[in-house]
């Protein structure tokens, strides 16, 4: 549209989050948007974001990691180092080093003029592996939260000024939209291994909590320039920041968004179907939509995607929840594109026109992978550390039912509902052994402070820290 202008996106979290769920009516100062009776927070865990920029390889297109990679200090991984003599072939070809933006062109140029460092790196030089660029270049980008803290200051203060929030009174931001991108696929006989069909969904699909944990359960991904193949491998970067077994995650993320009420949405990206490449352009185009988006239009009952079948055989393309349809895309998609159908053709939003054999594969690859994942929590026994809701779920995803009830038994559905979850048993244990463990914490907080205080009478001298805290807290026994 000519009147497009984009939003201004923060990124506030990376791979790493802390976050907790909280009673609106404990809270002040929320947008009157916001109805839900509890709401979600974040906040992320990490100072260095690993970041892959697939765009860099354009000069000049991809600007924050030029300038992030014109700093000292950085840490680099599969960018090609470069001499001299090579720099100084880049610097020549005038009309490509003007595309470089001044920081970039800046730093090449100083490299040239220096007598060290020996090696030096371009963003748009990828490391070259079995005589071809690798497609997985990274960097650790230090989060913008702390270099450019002017922007979320400017956008704190517009929004305090929005609700009419006094100096000194919390902005509270909870999330209110959760979209995880999935990376998709069409079959690949030519890699090695063969890479599996994964091409089944549209450009966003809508999944009712029950499908949504699936989803989470497996972490599944398809072919991706950061792993060796397809699966649930993904996941497997994050293992070693969290001691815990998977299953906790899983229940805390089950009880988060059935108290949250919060919809589970997904992204394509890489491909939609067997025939159409995407890249990461639905992901760029996503909070365009969203954002323009008020609250009650993100409810998404209207797009089911039903049971179908192919060969004599059942697709339980039911699994891939609810999809946007035509008219969604010309209402929310129309307030970004003048003409969303000509970006978005009838195959991209039915993906089984394109290749039904595909799509059939690609649900059967789904269905399968659910399998073998769901198997590894009956093998080391966290099964058993499931709430209830999950451990039907587990049973489902290997068996195919629970104590004789599918999928779709209505009575499985209600366990995940929000009435549900709050009324059972176990929820109310859980918050009872919650506040038990919080107590015990808070306690020993307590008497360590107390000792810590009452010890600075032994230590001899004014110069010990502990008598400077103690002073400027105010702190008496």
């Amino acid at each position: 549209r000519q009147d497009f202008f984009p939003s201004w996106k923060l990124q506030t979290e990376d791979d790493i989050t802390a976050s907790v769920v909280v009673p609106s009516k404990s809270l002040k100062g929320l947008s009157h948007r916001e109805k839900q009776p509890s709401l979600k927070f974040s906040q992320n865990c990490e100072f260095r974001l690993f970041q892959r920029p697939d765009e860099a390889i354009h000069r000049g297109f991809d600007k924050t990691t030029e300038l992030d990679m014109s700093k000292p200090g950085n840490f680099i991984s599969n960018f090609q180092p470069m001499k001299r003599d090579e720099i100084k072939e880049l610097v020549e070809d005038t009309i490509g080093f003007q595309k470089f933006t001044e920081p970039m062109q800046q730093l090449l140029l100083n490299f040239l003029a220096a007598d060290s460092p020996e090696f030096c790196v371009s963003s748009s030089n990828p490391r070259i592996v079995d005589g071809k660029p690798t497609a997985n270049p990274r960097y650790l980008q230090d989060s913008q939260e702390v270099t450019n803290t002017r922007q979320y200051h400017l956008a704190t203060i517009a929004t305090r000024m929005a609700r009419k929030l006094p100096l000194g009174a919390p902005v509270h931001t909870p999330v209110n939209g959760v979209l995880c991108g999935r990376r998709n696929n069409p079959p690949d006989s030519t890699s090695k291994p063969p890479q599996p069909a994964l091409a089944v969904h549209n450009p966003v699909h809508y999944y009712e909590l029950p499908e949504f944990l699936m989803e989470c359960t497996s972490s599944m991904t398809g072919k991706s320039p950061s792993t060796t193949g397809a699966g649930s491998e993904g996941a497997l970067t994050k293992g070693p920041f969290n001691a815990l077994n998977q299953i906790h995650d899983l229940n805390n993320a089950l009880v988060s968004y059935a108290i949250t009420g919060s919809y589970g949405f997904i992204s394509s990206a890489g491909a939609i179907g067997a025939n159409f490449k995407c890249d990461h352009d639905i992901s760029l185009i996503i909070p365009e939509v969203w954002c323009r988006m008020r609250n009650h239009e993100k409810d998404a009952k209207n797009l089911i995607a039903e049971d179908m079948e192919y060969d004599g055989k059942v697709v339980p393309a039911s699994i891939l929840g609810y999809r946007i349809t035509r008219k969604f895309m010309n209402v929310y998609f129309g307030r970004v594109f003048a003409d969303p159908a000509a970006i978005f053709s009838d195959p991209m939003l039915r993906p089984e026109e394109q290749d039904m054999k595909v799509f059939a594969d690609g649900v059967s690859t789904i269905v399968e992978t659910n399998k073998r994942v769901a198997s590894l929590y009956f093998a080391d026994g966290s099964v058993e550390y499931a709430c209830p809701p999950m451990k039907a779920l587990l049973h489902i995803m290997r068996d195919g039912h629970y104590q004789g009830m599918k999928i779709s038994d209505p009575k499985i559905r209600q366990m995940f509902t929000k009435e549900a979850v709050l009324e059972s048993d176990w929820y109310k244990q859980r918050l009872i052994t919650f506040q038990q463990t919080e107590a015990m914490r808070l306690t020993r907080g307590i008497r360590y402070m107390e000792q810590f205080v009452a010890s600075i009478s032994q230590v001899k001298g004014d110069d010990w820290k502990g008598q400077q805290l103690v002073k400027e807290l105010n702190i008496m026994l």
